[in-house]
């Protein structure tokens, strides 16, 4: 009863997004810590190499702090990197972050409902819809950080519309934190994501803190640059390096 009637609220508060703005109201910074996932394939010699990458990234994820800002308008998830952390693999933190992100950034805009991800292998910025995901909440509970979470089970509406091994398959939220967000397009949740996961990727928080000080500047997308993902998909095989070598 208290997750639905929290829901409501949401949806009947209706929050505007601000662009290229410095909100500087109420927000919650979460941090996490990511692992890749071992996908496993039926071709051995592939199956190998997919644990060779899982391994490497694993490596370079142990030095990078996933980072979510929200103000229940819109949410950001970047990256910090510990560079008290001595490890050698620089190359592969490229390969790690995009890994886990899909790109440099995401940004959610529950305005409109659509999320972005931002990308320096890209001139344009791919976008999906929110919606096209739907979560079932269950009474299945535990604590993280010492906030009491509910688990939810994601499904995604239409697979054509974002990348296969990108959709969460499960995560788990907080309503106590009267937040929502995480490291996810689609945390359309009545609640903060502290722990997520996706076929290819488990995102853990490590630490939550609630501030007026911090800034959240939200990208100002000009619409040209920005594509729906099947268009997105078009665009980047026909621009990709590699694919024009092919032909």
């Amino acid at each position: 009863m208290i997750l639905k009637l929290n829901l409501l609220l949401l949806i009947l508060l209706g929050p505007n997004i601000f662009w290229d703005l410095d909100i500087k109201a109420q927000n919650i910074e979460v941090h996490y810590r990511a692992t890749a996932k071992h996908v496993t394939n039926n071709n051995k010699k592939t199956n190998n190499i997919m644990a060779d990458l899982a391994r490497y990234a694993n490596d370079a994820l142990s030095k990078i702090d996933f980072v979510v800002k929200s103000n229940n308008q819109s949410y950001k998830l970047d990256y910090e990197l510990d560079m008290s952390n001595d490890f050698n693999g620089e190359e592969w933190t490229d390969v790690a972050i995009t890994m886990a992100i899909d790109g440099d950034r995401l940004v959610g805009n529950f305005s409109n409902g659509l999320s972005y991800y931002d990308s320096s292998l890209s001139k344009k910025i791919r976008s999906v819809k929110m919606n096209n995901l739907s979560w079932t909440i269950t009474s299945e509970s535990k604590n993280i950080l010492g906030f009491s979470c509910y688990k939810a089970i994601a499904s995604i509406i239409d697979p054509s519309e974002e990348n296969k091994l990108t959709p969460p398959l499960t995560a788990w939220f907080s309503n106590e934190l009267g937040f929502r967000g995480g490291p996810t397009a689609y945390a359309t949740l009545p609640g903060i994501i502290l722990e997520l996961e996706s076929p290819k990727i488990k995102f853990e928080a490590t630490k939550v803190k609630k501030s007026n000080k911090t800034h959240i500047r939200i990208p100002n997308y000009k619409p040209e640059n920005v594509l729906p993902h099947s268009e997105w998909n078009k665009y980047f095989k026909a621009n990709n390096p590699i694919a024009k070598l092919r032909n």
